[in-house]
């Protein structure tokens, strides 16, 4: 069977345009291209508003979310593939179209050697771990989460990558504490957030603190 063939009947049979996720491209570009705050009146309360947008990650953090869930989706799919051309899921015919291998099924949609690996390893991590790690507020990159896909014999007690989050979020949070002057951010705050920072600052002191010590000790 040659390679376009399986395109053609993924594209013509599988794939439908009016799904969920083309609904929310769509959303997002109409979003992408309004500006809610242009005409606003209060200007501190614009700035504001421009500010949370420049570091609100939801939406970016919902997107990355999609993409590894496709890639260790598409991981699932090449897996039932083995070498000899037959789905260890079902029962195939000799004549039987989707007769393919990994590499084969791989290609025939434009996957390379290495993002067929790539998709692999993600579907090799337990479903319970790749859901707890993709719903981090830190989600680990794409090579990272695919190292953990390398040792399956090792994930189950595994929790290197809740050190690896850990760095993730300790570098976005220097970030953002480099961009916001304090006394910035103290001119936009009323006086609710004001007493709730400071009090998740008093409660990140003790943990820093004890993580200093400790870690001199060691």
């Amino acid at each position: 069977m040659k390679n376009y063939e399986l395109l053609n009947r993924l594209d013509s049979n599988i794939i439908p345009i009016d799904t969920y996720y083309n609904k929310a491209v769509i959303a997002v570009q109409e979003c992408a291209k309004l500006d809610e705050a242009k005409e606003w009146t209060d200007k501190m309360s614009a700035l504001a508003y421009y500010h949370k947008q420049a570091g609100d990650k939801t939406l970016e953090n919902y997107a990355i979310r999609i993409r590894h869930r496709g890639q260790r989706r598409m991981g699932e799919l090449l897996k039932q593939f083995d070498s000899q051309g037959l789905r260890n899921d079902l029962q195939l015919k000799e004549d039987n179209l989707q007769k393919f291998t990994t590499q084969e099924a791989a290609s025939s949609i434009g996957l390379s050697q290495w993002q067929t690996k790539e998709s692999i390893r993600f579907a090799n991590i337990p479903e319970d771990k790749f859901e707890e790690i993709i719903e981090s507020d830190n989600i680990p990159t794409k090579s990272e989460i695919a190292e953990l896909g390398t040792k399956k014999r090792e994930i189950k007690v595994d929790n290197s990558y809740k050190a690896v989050s850990f760095l993730g979020w300790l570098r976005d949070f220097k970030k953002a504490c480099d961009e916001d002057d304090p006394l910035f951010l103290l001119s936009v705050m009323d006086e609710k957030q004001k007493q709730k920072t400071l009090a998740t600052i008093k409660e990140l002191e003790n943990w820093f603190d004890t993580f200093v010590i400790n870690c001199e000790q060691q």
